[in-house]
């Protein structure tokens, strides 16, 4: 048994008791005297579907076969493990929420990763400006792609671009996500 199974179960008992207290098919309206169940309810289902989209970095309706895209031929990846912290202690009036997301990539994006490494150095080029040249454009190049590679992941992660998102491999296709940024309030 998966977490995933465990959480389609949990989603359906929710969905199930939402259901029995809703006065319509759509579950929006609740029963006449069920207001705090049906809410009750409404909240479960929903932070169930999240976790379940989550575990499988998929819409709802596309859940089944989850692993055939991931062993398919298109950019995919896996969330293994997220969670999240507001830090307060800066020392100032400031609080960053940091979000950190491990992921396991498929051999596609796995691929694409690579691609934005080089396994040159400067003394693969010729001497003199021309060689000089050749070794900015790769570094260039590499430096593109990379750049790309981000935003692939923080778009399929649904991450607002921002300069606090840093994305490193942790090991072979594990790579870790941490989005750091500035809290909209301060607990106390």
């Amino acid at each position: 048994m998966t977490r995933e199974t465990i959480l389609k179960k949990a989603l359906d008992m929710a969905s199930h008791n939402l259901y029995c207290c809703s006065k319509n098919l759509l579950m929006t309206i609740p029963k006449d005297g069920q207001e705090k169940e049906h809410a009750e309810a409404a909240a479960e289902v929903e932070l169930l579907d999240t976790w379940l989209k989550e575990i499988t970095n998929a819409p709802a309706e596309d859940r089944a076969g989850s692993a055939d895209r991931f062993e398919g031929d298109e950019f995919a990846m896996q969330i293994m493990a997220n969670g999240r912290f507001e830090d307060n202690g800066t020392g100032g009036d400031k609080s960053y929420t940091v979000e950190a997301t491990t992921l396991r990539l498929n051999h596609v994006a796995l691929n694409e990763w690579l691609e934005t490494k080089t396994f040159d150095s400067r003394e693969c080029y010729a001497d003199g400006p021309d060689g000089d040249a050749e070794w900015k454009g790769v570094q260039e190049r590499c430096k593109a792609r990379r750049s790309a590679f981000d935003e692939r992941i923080k778009a399929a992660l649904g991450i607002k671009p921002d300069k606090g998102v840093f994305i490193e491999q942790a090991h072979s296709e594990v790579f870790t996500v941490v989005n750091i940024y500035e809290a909209l309030s301060r607990r106390n």
